[in-house]
């Protein structure tokens, strides 16, 4: 059996890169994304029985990252259950209160483990007796025992074992059909005037996307930045265009580390795994593509009147087009485009609407107590009385939401709140029969 790429899939204890407002909601969603990050396997690949059995005893023996901090084992009457409520009901059906800290490290403060932690990735090689005497020679008055702390260091991961470089192991791998698996990456871009700044000249970012098996790229694109907004842009055109991906393997870039990203793709049964730090050969493909593009379209533009980004993207996207169909010697000469078509069966395609919904922007608000609304980008939104006062879930489209926004509550759509309009003339006879409506609704 060849072994797996090394990477990791597991929840990735990211926090959302658009500010919002924290509420009891956030732990019940990070939660719900790991143990996504469990099951994610089990749902969203198109696995044979053999298979699939060595996928759930793999899951099985992996000791597994939770939000409160625990690495643990996930028994099989758990990982049963986690299955059929996402089978029921989807990404909403793993939204359950976090278990007590049962299991956390008490013989040790954090703060000490966090400084053996860095002193072991410092050099792997060090002894767990010799990090001891190092946090004692820093100040260390409180005692630990070697053991205790190796203990500690293994069930995290930071054994002397598991950081060894594993040199001569690797070998070449790829997905078996096209959507298996989409790498994704950024890079620096050409530098282009900025219209928005008076034609100042400013470089720009690349966000790209290719599919394993056949190097087919399904998306790139040049932005001013690579933050969330610019990310899930890219990744829309491309599922728009090129059907579902069943896993994606993103680097380490705080964009791809968003909660808001990762609870998108789970709605939409996507897998998201994330490169090993320092492992470069884990993403070959996606580098070796920028590289390319480096070397032939970086420098071709350089003698090409560019005036816009859109200009950029427009030149961008023709040579991808040439691209998916010149011959790619890792597929025996044949064209990306060609190993794709042969592929076509496979392909899922989601619908708009579904499409739409996953990648809308959300944030954490509170309803205003006395006027029921909730403000986006300084555009007051009238929701129901009765929603007055509740923690609720805002989602828009990020380029068109001047009317109306959708309100959320633990993962479940609530109703469609339009633009608050202000009137001059206000029946306060109402006033009364909404405070009969709320005393009703919390009764």
């Amino acid at each position: 059996m060849q072994p797996l790429p090394k990477f990791v899939n597991r929840y990735h204890g990211g926090t959302a890169v658009n500010s919002s407002a924290k509420n009891k909601n956030d732990k019940s969603t990070d939660l719900a994304l790991a143990r996504f990050a469990v099951i994610a396997p089990l749902v969203c690949r198109n696995l044979e029985r053999p298979d699939r059995n060595a996928v759930r005893s793999e899951i099985l023996k992996t000791c597994w990252e939770f939000p409160d901090g625990k690495r643990k084992l996930v028994a099989e009457r758990t990982l049963r259950s986690w299955v059929a409520s996402y089978i029921a009901d989807g990404f909403a059906g793993l939204r359950t209160k976090s278990r007590s800290t049962k299991g956390l490290c008490r013989a040790i403060s954090k703060a000490t483990l966090d400084r053996a932690i860095e002193l072991r990735l410092e050099l792997p090689c060090r002894s767990t007796r010799a990090i001891v005497d190092i946090l004692r020679k820093e100040g260390l008055t409180e005692r630990i025992s070697n053991s205790t702390l190796n203990r500690q260091l293994r069930m995290r991961g930071y054994s002397k074992t598991s950081l060894k470089d594993e040199a001569g192991v690797f070998q070449r791998w790829q997905q078996q059909t096209a959507n298996d698996l989409w790498q994704c990456d950024t890079a620096v871009g050409p530098s282009i005037p900025d219209t928005r700044r008076s034609g100042r000249l400013l470089p720009t970012k690349l966000i790209i996307a290719i599919d394993d098996a056949s190097r087919r790229c399904v998306h790139a694109q040049f932005y001013w930045d690579e933050k969330l907004p610019s990310v899930q842009q890219c990744l829309k055109f491309a599922i728009r265009n090129c059907g579902k991906p069943r896993r994606l393997l993103f680097d380490n870039g705080p964009a791809f580390r968003s909660n808001e990203l990762a609870e998108c793709f789970a709605e939409l049964g996507i897998e998201i795994s994330f490169c090993q730090p320092y492992s470069p050969s884990s993403k070959g493909k996606i580098e070796r593509m920028i590289r390319s593009l480096k070397e032939d379209f970086y420098r071709e533009i350089q003698h090409a009147p560019l005036n816009s980004i859109d200009d950029l993207n427009s030149a961008l996207h023709q040579w991808i087009l040439a691209y998916n169909a010149r011959p790619h010697s890792g597929l025996r000469g044949a064209t990306p485009l060609e190993r794709w078509v042969r592929d076509s069966i496979h392909i899922i395609n989601i619908d708009e609407s579904v499409l739409e919904g996953a990648f809308a922007s959300r944030s954490q608000r509170t309803v205003h107590e006395r006027t029921a609304t909730v403000t986006i980008g300084n555009i007051a939104f009238q929701a129901s009385p009765e929603l007055a006062g509740q923690d609720i879930e805002v989602r828009w489209n990020r380029d068109s939401y001047d009317n109306a926004v959708e309100l959320w509550q633990d993962g479940r759509f609530v109703e469609t709140a339009t633009k608050a309009k202000v009137e001059a003339n206000v029946d306060f006879a109402r006033r009364e029969t909404m405070r009969v409506r709320s005393r009703r609704v919390a009764e």
